[in-house]
């Protein structure tokens, strides 16, 4: 994009303004250096009550990152999955350096700073799989290659970044680079209720090298021992994970209301919509999903989903499909 030197600009003032408004914190004693290794696997079912069963082993995740120290103010994180897909074993990869108890520059493979379901690991979600809308855009649990620079002024947390826009593992073959940016704002914070606001924009090229433009926000409700609800828009070009982008814009939203753990079980309902093509709503995808996760113990929990879905103008629902997750961590 033509825009690529004035985003670096901004990259390098948002962390010097940053680290000079935060000098005086630097003197806090910090972490003692540690390095933490995880182990992550998923089985995943998917029963169409209509067709077949799928079974599959998702998920095969060894993770390793170390937390900086006050001598080298410096973050490693990696991790690596042969499982979900083969040929691209390394999901992340990346160095992250504080300039400021406010402020650091994480470069190397990771998440795009875009949505709030799309940055939580799959370990994290609240229900088997994500949303249709962000996996659609191409935009869900999406990793490419670049730098970011993120800076927290209480209450508000911002995040720019640069990046190939060609996914993980893919060598760039152009200069120009896509960008992105989010911005998170804590809009009520009481010890009964928060409420948190954030919104997403990416600027990019697509197949043709034309640019596109996606864009998304979110809201999170939560309340002290109550239930949390969860809301999410985007809109944008469809593509895929690696980067690859059509001409059909497409957009979908996503609402989502849980109960906090309760023996061990955890209750939770969504319901979301996703238009593939703005043009022909007669393609609209909607769906409710209800799902129950039984957290065997804290790191094992097992997943099951009832989704009922159609593809249609109305709201019809006229097809049953039943997801089932095992997780385990260690």
């Amino acid at each position: 994009m033509t825009g690529t030197k004035k985003m670096v600009w901004m990259l390098m003032v948002l962390s010097s303004l940053s680290s000079f408004s935060s000098l005086s914190s630097l003197s806090e004693v910090r972490a003692e250096p540690e390095v933490k290794i995880g182990v992550m696997g998923q089985v995943w079912g998917d029963h169409d009550l209509q067709a077949s069963s799928t079974w599959q082993l998702r998920r095969a995740e060894l993770s390793v990152s170390a937390k900086r120290t006050k001598e080298d103010q410096v973050d490693i994180g990696m991790m690596f999955d042969p499982v979900s897909v083969p040929t691209n074993v390394i999901q992340d990869l990346f160095v992250r350096y504080y300039f400021s108890e406010v402020t650091s520059l994480k470069v190397g493979q990771f998440k795009i700073p875009f949505g709030n379901e799309s940055l939580r690991s799959s370990g994290g979600l609240d229900f088997v799989e994500r949303a249709r809308v962000m996996t659609s855009l191409g935009l869900g649990d999406r990793r490419d290659i670049g730098a970011v620079v993120t800076a927290v002024w209480k209450p508000l947390q911002v995040s720019i970044g640069a990046f190939n826009g060609s996914g993980k593992n893919t060598p760039d073959t152009n200069s120009s680079k896509d960008t992105v940016a989010r911005v998170e704002v804590p809009v009520l914070a009481t010890k009964a209720v928060n409420l948190r606001f954030g919104t997403s924009g990416y600027l990019g090229l697509d197949n043709d090298r034309q640019s596109f433009l996606a864009g998304g926000m979110d809201v999170e409700w939560s309340m002290a021992g109550g239930l949390i609800a969860r809301a999410e828009y985007a809109r944008g070009r469809l593509g895929t994970s690696t980067g690859i982008r059509t001409s059909t814009e497409g957009e979908g939203w996503q609402i989502a209301v849980l109960e906090p753990p309760q023996d061990k079980t955890q209750l939770g309902v969504r319901l979301e919509e996703f238009v593939p093509d703005v043009g022909i709503r007669s393609l609209t995808y909607r769906a409710l999903t209800v799902g129950i996760t039984y957290f065997v113990t804290e790191t094992t929990k097992i997943q099951f989903n009832g989704v009922r879905y159609g593809t249609n103008e109305i709201w019809k629902f006229d097809t049953n499909l039943i997801r089932f997750n095992f997780q385990a961590n260690l």
